[in-house]
């Protein structure tokens, strides 16, 4: 072998050493990247768990404020009646 050809034998080994540095470190940013995005949709998941319960409990929560006027006004009107057939009966 030649100079020439030793010379570019060392810098392509040099530029090989350098792009398999690179490429080692992209697989470790790639590693944490994937980390984090599996730990973000966990907590998305969760959220999306706590959400459906929040809104599962709002709409009970309507439902029962529903019930419950109507049961106020029943009992309004049950005592309005009584009110009414106790004043006719005094009369």
């Amino acid at each position: 072998m030649n100079e020439p050809e030793l010379k570019e034998l060392c810098h392509v080994r040099d530029h090989s050493k350098l792009l398999e540095a690179e490429h080692t470190a992209l697989q470790w940013c790639c590693k944490e990247q994937e980390t984090c995005t599996a730990e973000w949709e966990q907590r998305a998941d969760e959220h999306e768990a706590t959400l459906a319960k929040a809104q599962a409990a709002l709409e009970n929560a309507k439902d029962r404020v529903v019930q419950l006027e109507e049961e106020h006004l029943k009992a309004r009107a049950t005592e309005e009646q009584q009110a009414s057939s106790c004043c006719a009966s005094q009369s």
